[in-house]
């Protein structure tokens, strides 16, 4: 009764354990009243609940496991969530830590190329200011060697009185000390309206003072013919494009045409070339145009002593050919008197005697014929010698015995006037060969002038001595 009770309880309270606290003595009560059927099913009721309640428990249990299970997957999902968090953060921090080292090593090659950069920049500065240095240096050289090359042109000039001798010094002294390799130097010709190369350095100048294949220039025409009229210097850096340029020996790329000028007025140019292209520089311009107008002054000085001397020379000219024709004058008027006296001495005896001629007279008129012979013979040769047909007539002797025989002859002249003779003529033998014609005529000439013009008790000498034994010297003097 107490456990069907119970078991009634345990219903209405719904309550599962108490229901099989009460099932269970049950089955043994009514097995032991011997209701076994009764006892059969409380026993199936206990077992069907025993197993319900441990299904419900191992349910439960199960239920337990799975919810500790579940959270602990939530446990390890927020672990693994935390974890994926730390590896995210230490990836990234890793990557950072990684980027930071790149950032630093990439600063640290920034910093080694800023230093190599600023190194270089600095030996460039360096290099820079070396060169500048040098070639400020360079073009000092250059500048005293341009201005010691004008300082000695313009000295060299002191002695130099031509034009030709002043061009020839600017080609040798100037344009050959500056390292060109070519240059002319032209002359105006105002009559013929042309340049002409008067000298010249390099290949047209292979020795000397000569010019291979001089050529001439009009005015006008080429680079030098524009220069020379235009009266501005020109730097051509490339004459291939340049349709005025004038070849002359060889082709070139560089001209550098620079007029020299006086009063204004162009006389000359300085052309230089060079085969390389741009090559003349503002110092060659400033040298050539220093060295232009010393040569420009120096010229028009040489013209004008030139043009004064050439005066000069026709005022003396006009002198001696004055003298000249007083000379030809007296001569005509002496030679009038020549003539006249031996044709009055061979006239004479024809006109007083006739044909009775004595023989004395006769050796007289021949001995003046003679005479006229000579003064005629003398005149042709004076005329030979005028327009140069004159020739010698050598012949191999003695010429000292053929002097002294000459200067002989004009012994009695000479005592007839009382005229202290003197023959100094040394006793030994000479050969060679001379003209005795023309030598006795030169010889007769000097003598019988000096004793025709040396008054009475006056001296006549001559004289004759060797020079080195390769020359005869003979002098005739009178007081």
């Amino acid at each position: 009764i107490y456990a069907t009770n119970s078991l009634g309880i345990a219903d209405s309270l719904n309550n599962m354990l108490l229901k099989e606290a009460a099932l269970a003595p049950l089955g043994i009560i009514y097995a032991a009243l011997g209701e076994v059927e009764k006892s059969q099913e409380y026993r199936e009721q206990y077992n069907f609940l025993s197993d319900s309640l441990q299904a419900a428990e191992l349910s439960q249990q199960i239920g337990e496991v799975r919810t500790r299970f579940e959270t602990d997957q939530q446990a390890l999902e927020v672990q693994k969530l935390k974890l994926d968090s730390q590896r995210n953060s230490l990836r990234q921090q890793r990557l950072l830590i990684i980027g930071l080292g790149i950032l630093l090593v990439l600063f640290g090659i920034a910093a080694y190329l800023f230093y190599i950069r600023y190194r270089l920049k600095q030996k460039n500065l360096q290099l820079s200011l070396e060169n500048d240095q040098l070639k400020l240096k360079e073009d000092l050289e250059e500048r005293e060697e341009i201005d010691s090359i004008i300082q000695d042109f313009a000295t060299s000039l002191y002695d130099k009185n031509t034009v030709e001798e002043i061009l020839w010094d600017v080609a040798r002294n100037c344009i050959s000390r500056l390292n060109f390799v070519d240059s002319v130097v032209y002359l105006v010709d105002e009559e013929k309206k042309e340049l002409s190369q008067i000298a010249a350095f390099g290949n047209k100048n292979p020795e000397g003072e000569k010019i291979v294949n001089p050529i001439r220039i009009p005015l006008g025409e080429g680079i030098v013919g524009t220069v020379a009229v235009k009266g501005r210097l020109e730097n051509i850096g490339d004459t291939s494009q340049d349709t005025r340029y004038i070849v002359d020996d060889e082709q070139r790329l560089s001209e550098l045409a620079v007029p020299i000028i006086h009063q204004g007025n162009v006389i000359g140019v300085i052309d230089s070339e060079h085969p390389a292209k741009n090559f003349f520089q503002q110092r060659h311009v400033e040298a050539l145009r220093t060295i232009a107008a010393i040569c420009g002054s120096k010229i028009a000085q040489a013209l004008a002593a030139e043009a004064s001397q050439q005066a000069e020379i026709v005022q003396v000219e006009a002198e001696q050919i004055k003298k000249l024709d007083q000379i030809k004058s007296q001569f005509f008027a002496n030679i009038s008197h020549e003539f006249r006296t031996p044709l009055h001495l061979i006239l004479a005896p024809i006109q007083n005697k006739g044909p009775n001629i004595s023989s004395r007279d006769m050796k007289m008129m021949e001995r003046n014929g003679h005479r006229l012979l000579r003064l005629v013979n003398q005149l042709l040769d004076l005329a030979k010698l005028e327009v140069g047909t004159l020739q010698l007539e050598v012949s191999y002797g003695n010429i000292l015995h053929f002097l002294q025989h000459i200067a002989d002859t004009f012994i009695p002249l000479a005592e007839n006037k009382a005229i202290q003779y003197q023959i100094d003529i040394p006793d030994r033998e000479i050969r060679v060969w001379f003209d005795t014609d023309k030598f006795e005529k030169i010889i007769y000439n000097l003598l019988s002038n000096a004793i025709k013009f040396t008054p009475q008790e006056g001296r006549v000498t001559v004289h004759a001595s060797l020079q080195h034994e390769e020359s005869l010297r003979i002098v005739v003097s009178d007081t």
